[in-house]
Parts: structure tokens; sequence; C-alpha cells
């Protein structure tokens, strides 16, 4: 456990269900419904964080019934699609109209997302939200569906976020990973950044403004960006979780893990530092 993850839920052109995972487990191979990772041991120091670009609203309540952990059916025992539009203004009264079909939200509540508010346990003592993007409305229980996971008993609210926040969110990640390490700009060596699909399609294209942005944040370090469907980092109180229409980033930094060895019969350690520890490597008992 405590190990960071850093990544994000596969993604298609059209919020059409086409996702893909591909990894070279077996030589090679695609799916549909997998999880392809890598397990990673970085001899530099490395921090990560994942935050949303959307603030929270006053409109709130809490999950009352579910079917299953991404379907909630009732918000304060209420029909949670009725609540929810309420929540908007009424922006899906029409849908709600017509009770021939399931209408896929996705797009059109990008500008509307859900979320909670998480503890205020991290270290600065804030607040920290996690969105969620709502999917479908279910017109036979008037309720929603989500790309990410909630349960009974927690609180939902109603998240909402200008053009202008969403472009310059990625880069305030960036910034809060380098500044909550400790690392100086000078010491950052590269950076994976998850950025999702989307909040990508919402800022539309000043996605250019984004990409400058990042690049003044990390100095001018090469980084690597995708955009996903549902992303995975870590929230500031050190949790890895999963949320959605959000940004994840993590820094790798020029300085360099210190190695301890452990004497399992002494209990004595020797770090590497320490002038025994070059004594112990010229001898080849490292």
């Amino acid at each position: 456990g405590g190990v960071p993850i850093v990544g994000g839920s596969s993604a298609d052109d059209g919020f059409k269900g086409e996702w893909r995972q591909w990894s070279s487990h077996n030589g090679g191979m695609i799916g549909t419904s997998g999880c392809a990772f890598a397990m990673c041991f970085c001899s530099s120091l490395v921090h990560g964080q994942i935050s949303t670009g959307f603030n929270p609203t006053g409109k709130q309540g809490t999950i009352t019934k579910m079917d299953g952990p991404r379907h909630i059916l009732e918000i304060d025992n209420r029909p949670a699609a009725l609540v929810y539009n309420e929540w908007t203004g009424g922006e899906f009264t029409k849908l709600l109209q017509d009770a021939s079909m399931d209408p896929d939200i996705g797009k059109a509540s990008l500008y509307f997302p859900l979320g909670q508010q998480l503890e205020a346990d991290s270290e600065d003592g804030e607040p920290f939200q996690r969105s969620l993007h709502p999917h479908m409305v279910v017109r036979a229980t008037n309720s929603v569906t989500l790309f990410g996971d909630c349960h009974e008993g927690e609180n939902i609210l109603m998240m909402a976020g200008t053009q202008a926040q969403v472009v310059n969110r990625i880069s305030v990640v960036a910034t809060n990973v380098v500044r909550d390490a400790g690392f100086r700009l000078p010491e950052v060596r590269g950076a994976l950044v998850v950025f999702c699909a989307g909040a990508m399609t919402y800022v539309d294209s000043a996605m250019n403004v984004a990409a400058s942005k990042l690049n003044a944040a990390l100095g001018g370090t090469p980084y690597l960006g995708i955009h996903m469907f549902g992303e995975q980092g870590v929230f500031p109180d050190g949790v890895s979780r999963h949320g959605n229409l959000m940004y994840s980033a993590v820094v790798v930094s020029s300085r360099r893990r210190v190695m301890k060895l452990l004497n399992v019969d002494t209990g004595d350690t020797i770090l590497e530092t320490d002038p025994r520890f070059a004594a112990l490597v010229q001898a080849g008992e490292i």
C-alpha cells in the first residue's frame, strides 16, 4: 500500500465507448476491458498530484440510493436526474420529457460536473474536491450514471468552472507539485501529465494556451502529456484515487534517492553517504 499512482482511463474520439487498452503482455495484446500498467522504481526523487479545474457551487446533497458504484438513483431521497436538472437550472428538461430513450449527457454535462468534497486532511488543512462526470440519464428511474464511483451516504455537489480556469489548472498543478516537493525548477528533469479529454474538448482551441502555461510552469523541461476519460493520481492527502475532468502530474527531479542498506542480523543501517558504503562496494559485497 501507499504506492503513488498516475494514469488515466482509455478514451476514444467521441464518447462512443470504443476505447481500447494495449500492453506488452504475452508479446503484445489489445483489450477492451482491461488494465495496462507499469511498475517503476526511480533512482531520483519524484512527486505527483491530481486536481480538478472546477470549483464547488452551493448546490449539494447526500446520495441516498445507488444501483451499483456508478449509478445514482436518489439524492436527498429524490430522483437523482430531477435534482441534478434543478441544480443546472433546467439544462436537461427537454431530455427528461422524452421517455423514448436514455440520453447520453456526457458532452452537455461537461459544463455542469458533479463532485465530492473530501476531508481537509492535507498538510495545509484546505478542503479539496474530486470531480465526477455524469454520463447518462436512465429515464425509467430518472437516475444518473457517472464515469466515477461513489457510495450511499456520501456527499454530492455540482461544480462549475470557466474556460480560463480549466486552461490554467494544469499549470497550477505542475507548479504545486514542484513547490510541495521542495524542488527548484533547475532540478526538474521531466514530467508525465494527464489532462482529461473531456476538459480538453471544453477548452477547445485554447489548448495551445494551456500547453504554453504548462511549459512555463515546468521551466521549459520536456514533458509527456496524454488525454484520458478518467484520471488517477495522488490527492493532497496522499491517497491515490480515480476522478473525472481532472489533471494529474508527476514530476521527475535530478535529486537522487539515497540508498540505505540494512543488516538484518544486527539491525544496523548504512546510508550511501557513509564511507562504509563505499568500502562494501569496493569489496564486492553489494
